[in-house]
C-alpha cells in the first residue's frame, strides 16, 4: 500500500509539473501571437506613411521570424499536451492500483 501511495503521489507530482509547463508554454505562445499582431499593426501604419524598400524588407523579415517562432511554440505546446495526457493516464493508473490495494486491504 505504501509503495502504491508513493507511486501515486509521484505520478501526481509529475502531472502537476507537466501541466504547469504546458500552461507556461501556452502563455508564451499567447505573448508571441499578441506581439506579432502588434508588430503587424505597426507595419501597416508605417506602410501608409511610406516605407523605404529596406524598411519594408526589415519588417517582413522580422514578421517571418515571428511566424517561425509561433509555429515552433505551437509544436511545443502540442508536444506538452501529449505529455500531459500521458501523465494523466499514468496518474489514473497509479490511483486505480492504490484503490485496488485499499479494497484488498479492507
Amino acid at each position: 500500500m505504501e509503495l502504491a501511495q508513493l507511486r501515486t503521489d509521484e505520478a501526481a507530482r509529475r502531472l502537476g509539473a507537466v501541466n504547469a509547463q504546458g500552461l507556461d508554454m501556452e502563455a508564451k505562445l499567447g505573448v508571441l501571437i499578441q506581439y506579432r499582431n502588434e508588430y503587424q499593426e505597426r507595419f501597416q501604419i508605417s506602410m501608409r506613411q511610406g516605407l523605404t524598400a529596406s524598411d519594408w524588407r526589415n519588417y517582413q523579415d522580422f514578421l517571418d521570424k515571428l511566424d517561425a517562432a509561433i509555429i515552433q511554440q505551437r509544436e511545443m505546446v502540442a508536444s506538452v499536451r501529449q505529455r500531459v495526457a500521458l501523465s494523466e493516464v499514468a496518474w489514473q493508473s497509479a490511483r486505480r492500483t492504490l484503490n485496488s490495494y485499499g479494497t484488498l486491504a479492507q
